[in-house]
């Protein structure tokens, strides 16, 4: 077949997995906004952008330099990096979003070290995502990253053995602690559909591609995994959708035009 998003039976997903590039134009107004007005904006926009599955958007706005940032924007600061460590997860980029969560924690004085000492309660920890900007909660998802990046190596490795049940169960692990991961959603798809072939496994896989695509809706690897599991579930019609989508922005694969072809053979 040609290239574009089809990959062997044992190769994981590590990185984000995006198409398309977004710009983000800016508002004409009458008057030079103030720099704090720009700061307001910069995270309202980033925000819609994660909202609507564009965390590449959301990132190039969070991780752009800040005009003229003083101790008095610290709240501002500690949304930024909290909404880039929400962007950074959604692309699969645990480890990175847990250091922006401890910059977070550390703008707000906090003793990181010793806040990881004690560790945070179990209902914080099963929350996953980042559910506020107080320090407890940015300490408390960036344990959630932590954790979630080793439960998503092991899973790998399990998965690169041909271990599908290990996998699965790793990679579950690591959902429940952060749920928007759209890398981690499309693993979890593979597994559970090569462990579980024509059954159950394909319907919960088709449930996890789902999830990687309200995460990143342009993750094409997701959309594949999608297509893949509806055909396999005998729901051609909608898979033909999906596999045009994805013709379109792979015109010289000839795996993903072989199985559009059999859709519309059904």
């Amino acid at each position: 077949g040609g290239s574009g998003v089809r990959e062997e039976e044992e190769e994981i997903i590590k990185g984000s997995g995006s198409d398309t590039e977004y710009l983000t134009g800016e508002s004409e107004t009458s008057e030079t906004p103030k720099s704090g007005d720009l700061e307001d904006d910069s995270l309202a926009s980033a925000q819609k952008h994660l909202r609507e599955g564009n965390p590449e958007a959301a990132l190039t706005l969070l991780e752009a330099p800040s005009e003229g940032a003083t101790g008095g924007e610290t709240s501002n600061q500690v949304e930024k990096l909290t909404g880039q460590a929400q962007a950074q997860a959604a692309l699969g980029q645990l480890t990175e979003a847990a250091h922006s969560l401890v910059q977070a924690a550390k703008l707000q004085n906090v003793d990181v070290d010793r806040c990881e000492e004690d560790r945070v309660t179990e209902l914080e920890m099963e929350r996953g995502g980042v559910a506020g900007t107080s320090a407890g909660s940015v300490i408390a998802a960036a344990e959630c990253m932590r954790d979630a990046a080793k439960c998503k190596d092991q899973g790998d490795r399990a998965f690169r053995k041909r271990q599908y049940g290990v996998a699965v169960s790793q990679y579950q692990r690591a959902a429940l602690l952060v749920p928007l991961c759209a890398p981690l959603q499309c693993n979890l798809a593979a597994a559970l559909a090569t462990s579980d072939k024509g059954g159950g496994g394909v319907a919960e896989a088709l449930e996890a591609a789902d999830r990687a695509l309200v995460a990143q809706r342009t993750y094409a690897k997701a959309r594949l995994r999608r297509a893949d599991c509806l055909l396999e579930l005998g729901r051609t019609s909608e898979a033909a959708n999906e596999y045009t989508t994805l013709y379109q922005m792979f015109p010289n694969d000839e795996d993903i035009k072989r199985k559009l072809d059999r859709c519309e053979d059904c």
